[in-house]
């Protein structure tokens, strides 16, 4: 979902109000009907019975579907990922990139199951979760700059920091190779031990 003009279909998919649907004016009917036929024709036979419920074109509503055949909104399931949002750390991941990636995988997950992660909530899993050893100073400024003012910085304004940061230590490679385009990354550590 990261083709240029698409990202507003992704971002209606995760909102809980199930009626969310993007404007003609923010996407084109002709990039819709592409978007569409580009998720369908890469569900295997069971997902589009799953799925045919579902008016064509309304690729919003279809994300959510696909989605919901994966992740059932269970106390179980919200558990589970906010524990996981809870432990989560810069070093069980390649690099600062993967790791802002998983964060947000992480929290936009709660959001379509309906427990939405607010800004502060979602600053304060990250911040938890990068080494003071790399990112103390860092860390530091962002809460004395936030105590000081009485307002949150914005995630970008953090991310933006941690970039910075990474970029002189050894997750410089998250820095100078830019944002990936990951839907989701599991832990590293997780990996190695399968």
């Amino acid at each position: 979902m990261f083709c240029e003009g698409t990202e507003a279909l992704y971002e209606a998919s995760v909102d809980p109000d199930a009626t969310t649907r993007v404007g003609d004016d923010v996407v084109s009917d002709v990039r819709r009907r592409k978007t569409w036929a580009l998720i369908t024709q890469s569900l295997d036979s069971k997902m589009i019975r799953n799925t045919a419920s579902v008016k064509r074109g309304e690729v919003e509503l279809l994300i959510r579907s696909i989605r919901n055949q994966f992740y059932r909104a269970t106390v179980a399931n919200r558990s589970y990922l906010r524990n996981k949002l809870d432990s989560c750390s810069l070093e069980d991941h390649e690099d600062v990139e993967v790791y802002i990636a998983f964060v947000n995988n992480l929290c936009n997950r709660l959001t379509g199951m309906g427990k939405a992660i607010d800004d502060e909530e979602k600053q304060h899993f990250f911040m938890k979760g990068l080494p003071d050893s790399d990112f103390g100073v860092t860390k530091t400024a962002v809460s004395t700059t936030q105590t000081q003012t009485g307002t949150l910085m914005s995630w970008e304004a953090i991310i933006s920091l941690v970039r910075g940061r990474a970029a002189e230590t050894k997750h410089a490679a998250a820095a100078t190779k830019g944002p990936k385009q990951v839907f989701f990354q599991g832990e590293r550590k997780a990996k190695q031990s399968h």
